[in-house]
């Protein structure tokens, strides 16, 4: 469940530094108006409820397919229509989504890497510290002995 939750956060993320591109928002306002436009077509010629004239919209955009129907021959052509345009902007959304995805992925491993080797600067910092402290106390000791 963890999982699930840092995966919509990275992908909330994405969206936020993504909205910022003009390309971005021009793609993003396409896909909202095709899912609004095919959920009111499927609400007002099928009688579909709004829910499930947008799931039937997604699920067709994102070519995973639904059990739902259509029953009107005008929805059947409308549905092919939608097809052949709506897949491919939603694809090149998905892609654009994607391509974000993946710069902020090396983006958040060059900061990693980053923390690490200052990390371990650090340690090294302070390890050649207590060795120096190792070494000083090993010559009291002696000095004590002799």
């Amino acid at each position: 469940m963890t999982s699930l939750f840092l995966t919509i956060a990275r992908l909330l993320r994405v969206f936020k530094r993504s909205i910022k591109d003009s390309e971005f928002r021009k793609l993003f306002l396409i896909v909202f108006a095709l899912l609004v436009s095919g959920s009111l077509f499927y609400h007002l010629v099928e009688g579909w409820r709004y829910i499930d004239a947008l799931y039937f919209s997604v699920t067709t955009l994102t070519t995973v397919g639904s059990p739902i129907i259509p029953y009107h021959d005008v929805s059947k052509v409308f549905t092919i229509v939608y097809l052949l345009v709506g897949i491919g902007v939603m694809l090149s959304f998905l892609a654009r989504v994607a391509e974000q995805a993946k710069k902020e992925s090396s983006v958040a491993k060059a900061m990693a890497i980053e923390s690490y080797e200052t990390t371990k600067q650090v340690l090294n910092y302070f390890g050649s510290i207590f060795e120096d402290k190792k070494d000083l106390i090993k010559d009291k000791k002696k000095d004590l002995n002799s």
